[in-house]
This record gives structure tokens, sequence and C-alpha cells, in this order.
């Protein structure tokens, strides 16, 4: 192989590397992460009731969506970029209440998680975890606006829901520590009870 085809191996693979990269942080740019509504405060809120509904009653329960009011500005949402760069942007006027909360869910907008659910076998499997049987038996009750639901022969399983019930998202707790599951109730907003609240389920459990 001579020295000038070696040159032009090299040449090409340098070219192919290089279009790689661009291509992965093109994809990356392209990633939404953000969202904002652009709208007017009234003016043609007025004549789009779903949509006003839309932006006044469920954006706030969402996360990494703000609201922006512009004098005369249609309704838009715009998709943002972890740089907070534009990427898209979507005129709302033509969508219903439902589809407008299906865009946000369709590009990874989720809600804000404002509660949680423990489904879980009573005994069974639990006998054998643990750090799971003491998470849910002591943990949990120490905890505001969490429940378990007992379940013959159910896997343990956290799901985490919206102030509507809607499930946005479910773990497996089986393979977790006990540390793992407290945290992770901690890191998603799940709050301890305070003092007052305990010793009132305490009173509770003592009639």
């Amino acid at each position: 192989m001579t020295n000038l085809t070696k040159l032009a191996i090299s040449f090409f693979v340098f070219v192919a590397v290089m279009n790689g990269f661009v291509n992965a942080k093109n994809d990356e740019s392209r990633k939404i992460v953000n969202a904002r509504i652009e709208s007017c405060s009234a003016c043609k809120l007025v004549d789009l009731p779903e949509v006003q509904a839309f932006i006044y009653d469920d954006v706030p329960a969402y996360n990494n969506i703000e609201i922006m009011f512009i004098g005369g500005a249609p309704p838009e949402l715009v998709l943002l970029n972890k740089d907070n760069v534009e990427v898209e942007r979507i005129n709302i006027e033509k969508y219903n209440r439902e589809e407008c909360n299906e865009l946000l869910r369709k590009y990874g907008i989720k809600k804000k998680i404002t509660k949680a659910l423990v489904e879980s076998c009573s005994g069974c499997k639990l006998n054998r975890l643990k750090d799971v049987k003491d998470f849910i038996y002591v943990d949990i009750p120490t905890y505001s606006n969490i429940e378990v639901n007992f379940i013959g022969g159910a896997s343990p399983e956290l799901i985490f829901m919206s102030d509507d019930d809607e499930e946005i998202e479910h773990v497996d707790l089986e393979p977790l520590t006990r540390k793992e599951c407290n945290d992770l109730l901690i890191n998603n907003g799940i709050r301890k009870k305070n003092e007052d609240e305990l010793l009132w389920d305490q009173s509770k459990a003592e009639l």
C-alpha cells in the first residue's frame, strides 16, 4: 500500500469520524428538554376556550414549561433544548385542550409529581426482600401523599402520579435497597410528615 493510499484512507476515516461527531452534536442540540407557551393573555384566547383552559389550568401542572404573555401574539408552543435554544415552534390555535396536553406528552414534557402509590403483595415476595419490606411497612407511613395497595402475588412497584392521578413513572422496587427506596421518594418531592402529622396518625390509630 502506497503512502498516498494510506493518506487517502486516513483522510476518509477522519472525515467519517468528524461527520459522526457533528451528527451526534446536532442530535443533542435538537433534543427537547424544556418548553414555553407564548400567547396574548386574553385577546385571541377569548375565542379559543379550549386553548385558554389548557394554558391557564393545565400548563401549571407540568414541569419544565413556562408561560410568556406577549400582547397580540397567537398561542404557540415553543420547544427548547437544554440550552433553552428554540428547536421547534407549533401554533396551537387549531388544537383542542386534550390535543394540547398530548403535544406536551409527545415531546417528553411531564406533569409534576404530587403523590405516589406502592403496589405489592403483603407478604410472599416481601419475605425475601427485607429492605423493601421495611420500606413499605416502616418508612412509608412517615411520608405524606403516598399510599400502599396490597395485591396478592404482585411484585413491589412504586408509581409516581400527578395531581389528577395520571401515572408518570413506574419503578420496580425489588432490586433496590431501603435507602434507595427512600431516596426515590425524597428526590421526587414526596415529603416526610411533620411531627404534628405523625402525632395525629398515632392518635387515630389508638382510637
